[in-house]
């Protein structure tokens, strides 16, 4: 009966539904670079911005298919369930090497460094923009990889989102909005339930405590589930937001042995308050924000063979938070020259790591409470000199865990014309190790920590030519990155996973990305090549497990006034013992003024989407995240 209600507005004929002239490439503006909104071509950065309306038509329709489809960029799975995210080769299981951002606010686990992936529905999710590398001296911890800035809704109107697909999955979606004077008030809302596939891991370990007649490899199915609700409010002066979730994935956990099938779980709130005003001196901004967030892990076999157990924080993760303050000024001083000056500081605790008997009772404590202080100041110059215009700043880390630190960042934008650019680029990311890196101790020597790792930094050089003009849009950049004291989690000699700085190492690789739009027609196409992809380097362990070349191809047309037509295709290359992946998705959209029907495919030619261990970078031991499976589903909004 809801359905049929839903449907019938959707049914009725309507001439006026697709715009079909597109909307102006020239037009497009990040928020992620720098402290104001600008156009991509002036932006001192390389910066990729999707519209998930836009991915949508492409047949992506998840947080980590939008993020695939940025050239340099690949998203999988891991044993143990987290969506590991590799920015030009750059990758941690956790995601300790990539910043999180959701409006502009971190939000990322201080205990392991995990962040809220799968709880990031596109029913109020507006856009998704990615820095490729450090970036930009504003930001902190996490930021050596890359940034992900996830910038929710500002529609005036509301929805409600239903989807069902082959999977059995289950999606319900709400967003809502409302002016009251002065007040803007928002609210998000989502439920979805997948029941699996069939995935093989190979290759597993065999812990010495466990039968010598364990497989070595393992079919499961493999289970999504998350909820979350979200709340924003905005005034003439000041923000307010509150995001809370919980996920779980499907995975291997411990020993990550066939006996250790685990359900990894997240549970996080995020709460941001921000001010802001115009006073004599610039532009004053101020932010504080709470954010609570812990994972827990129901294990088979976690306590010894046959006996269960979970892994989890005490008092079910209450003392797990990230408490952060921050200031800012963005003073004028001339017309040409602008100053902005900041400073932070942020506080990170987490309560015991233990391992608990299905009875509750406490067996062991893998991680004691630990907690630590981050401040750091930033002061950043940007002046413009006729075509020319240089971004030159700074930013000084005090982590009383990981040490002091110097980051730099240098950028030359030259403007050719209104619609072109060269940039000259360099920029440094640190990365304290969290408090697992640091201080786990799992027994019988699982896992171990390491009290002596150092904090990591990656340094960055680019030359960038960029073109935005109305109907097209053009990045092609090469760049060379050198890691130093790259943090690194790897299986030894005796099976002991650890932690440990490696030896310092470069990477260099090419970015394209295009696009075109012109009346009906949407077109969209990148590839990455990355030089050390898929080769074996002493110094550098990761490099056989990075893609050589990545490749992504994308279309969407409006067939008529109702009816769009889109699809797309994703390649990433070799490495290690992964085969290609080709994965293929195609979308029809029906729309009127009262919503929209969509049916879709994933994975069109049922690909075996398999990916190498990223978590302890093993040889011949691989993740199924697709395997064999099409996915055909629909999809329903209803606007109100």
């Amino acid at each position: 009966m809801l359905l049929a209600t839903f449907c019938q507005p959707l049914l009725a004929d309507n001439q006026e539904l697709f715009d079909l002239k597109l909307s102006d490439l020239a037009d497009l503006k990040v928020n992620i670079a720098s402290s104001d909104p600008e156009r991509i071509v002036d932006t001192p950065a390389v910066v990729t911005s999707y519209y998930v309306t836009t991915m949508q038509n492409l047949g992506l329709n998840t947080l980590e298919d939008v993020l695939n489809f940025v050239p340099g960029v690949v998203v999988q799975d891991t044993a143990i369930g987290t969506k590991a995210v590799m920015i030009r080769g750059i990758v941690e299981a956790f995601n300790q090497k990539v910043l999180f951002l959701l409006d502009g606010t971190p939000y990322w686990q201080p205990a392991h460094g995990g962040n809220p992936m799968l709880a990031m529905p596109f029913t109020y999710i507006e856009k998704v923009e990615v820095i490729r590398g450090p970036g930009a001296v504003i930001y902190g911890s996490n930021a050596s990889g890359g940034v992900i800035n996830v910038i929710t809704k500002n529609s005036a109107s509301s929805s409600v989102d239903i989807a069902y697909d082959s999977l059995s999955s289950h999606y319900l979606g709400l967003y809502y909005q409302k002016k009251y004077s002065s007040l803007d008030f928002r609210f998000g809302a989502h439920d979805f339930n997948q029941d699996g596939y069939q995935g093989t891991f190979n290759n597993r370990p065999l812990p010495p405590i466990y039968p010598s007649d364990t497989p070595n490899n393992i079919t499961l199915n493999k289970q999504q589930k998350s909820q979350s609700v979200w709340l924003a409010l905005k005034g003439d002066s000041w923000k307010f937001s509150s995001h809370y979730f919980k996920s779980q994935n499907d995975g291997l956990a411990a020993a990550a042995s066939t006996l250790n099938l685990g359900t990894l779980k997240y549970h996080g709130t995020l709460m941001q308050a921000e001010m802001n005003r115009y006073i004599p001196w610039g532009y004053l901004k101020a932010t504080a924000d709470i954010n609570n967030f812990y994972l827990e892990i129901p294990t088979q076999s976690l306590l010894g063979f046959n006996i269960n157990g979970t892994q989890q924080f005490e008092d079910q993760g209450e003392k797990n938070n990230r408490y952060r303050f921050s200031v800012s000024l963005n003073s004028p001083i001339t017309e040409s020259i602008d100053w902005l000056n900041g400073f932070e500081i942020e506080q990170r605790e987490t309560g015991d790591y233990q391992n608990v008997n299905d009875s509750g009772q406490v067996i062991s404590t893998s991680m004691e409470a630990h907690e630590k202080q981050e401040l750091a100041a930033y002061s950043q110059a940007d002046m413009r000199f006729g075509a020319s215009r240089w971004v030159i700043g700074g930013r000084y880390v005090d982590n009383d865990l990981a040490g002091k630190d110097w980051l730099m960042r240098m950028s030359y934008v030259y403007t050719l014309n209104k619609n072109q650019s060269i940039k000259v680029l360099y920029s440094e990311g640190f990365n304290a190790p969290n408090f697992v890196q640091q201080f786990i101790e799992i027994p019988p020597n699982v896992v171990k920590g390491n009290e002596d790792i150092k904090a990591e930094k990656v340094k960055t050089w680019e030359m960038v030519y960029t073109l935005q003009s109305r109907h097209h849009f053009f990045v092609a950049n090469i760049y060379r990155l050198w890691a130093e004291d790259f943090i690194f989690r790897a299986v030894n000699e005796s099976g002991i996973v650890e932690f440990t700085n490696t030896q310092d190492f470069t990477r260099e690789g090419l970015d394209l990305d295009y696009r075109f739009n012109k009346e009906a027609l949407e077109f969209f196409a990148n590839m990455s090549w990355a030089y050390q992809g898929n080769k074996t380097i002493e110094e550098d362990h990761t490099a056989l497990f990075v893609p050589k070349y990545t490749t992504n191809l994308g279309a969407s047309f409006n067939v008529t006034h109702s009816l769009k037509l889109g699809g797309g295709w994703l390649h990433i290359s070799e490495r290690e013992s992964a085969h290609a992946i080709n994965l293929v998705n195609a979308n029809v959209t029906y729309q009127n003024k009262s919503g929209q029907l969509s049916i879709y495919i994933e994975n069109a030619l049922q690909d075996d989407v398999n990916h190498p261990d990223v978590q302890n970078f093993s040889e011949n031991r691989l993740v199924p995240t697709k395997s064999h499976h099409s996915i055909l589903g629909v999809r329903l909004t209803y606007d109100f």
